[in-house]
């Protein structure tokens, strides 16, 4: 991890086509400017882990499936 410290409106350059740019800094945090070519997926970190607990949560594992496709058949038998 590279550490750096950077006052308002200076800017750090990331490989050849994105720089970020402190903005304004306050006690309560910092606001940057990103500027990165539109195939370059930004997003804060926290929603990123959110994205993934709601997929993880949303895609049934493979034994809840083995059980949902039991119990149908097993109603199925008794239908019949």
């Amino acid at each position: 991890m590279l550490v750096l410290r950077r006052k308002k409106n200076d800017s750090i350059l990331i490989g050849d086509n994105i720089r970020l740019t402190v903005v304004e800094t306050a006690a309560d945090g910092v606001r940057l400017a990103i500027d990165a070519p539109k195939s370059v997926s930004i997003i804060r970190e926290e929603l990123s882990y959110a994205t993934k607990a709601n997929e993880a949560a949303s895609t049934p594992s493979s034994a809840a499936l083995s059980n949902m496709i039991h119990k149908i058949s097993h109603l199925e038998k008794k239908d019949n």
